[in-house]
């Protein structure tokens, strides 16, 4: 049995990323409460096969000041396209600690790299 890592980096600033827990450089960064690619884990067989151990792909997304995802999308495509779908899927159901980086009534958006080894 392979174990699946998501190494989440976001682009606007270093993050430590061990098993999930992440740490942001500065107070602005999103950070999501628990990363987890369980779709791309289900398909870890395909990804492995289209793109290797490692892959990544650098989505864009918004998030809404309760912390919930309002909008996701691929800024730069990974070599799998089946990761690239299941990026966006799970993004989606991410969460962050809303309220703590914006106003009350502004969504805020980032571009991040997210990594993702197969181990």
């Amino acid at each position: 049995m392979r174990l699946h890592h998501i190494l989440p980096m976001l682009v606007l600033g270093a993050c430590a990323a061990r098993t999930g827990a992440l740490t942001p450089v500065s107070p602005t960064e999103l950070v999501p409460d628990r990363p987890r690619l369980p779709t791309a884990d289900r398909d870890a067989n395909q990804i492995e096969e289209d793109a290797g151990d490692l892959v990544e792909a650098t989505v864009a997304f918004c998030v809404a000041p309760d912390g919930h995802v309002q909008s996701v999308r691929i800024a730069k495509p990974s070599r799998s396209h089946a990761y690239d779908v299941d990026v966006v899927h799970d993004i989606a159901d991410w969460h962050f600690a809303g309220g703590l980086w914006t106003s009350s009534t502004d969504e805020t958006c980032q571009t991040a790299r997210i990594d993702y080894r197969i181990l």
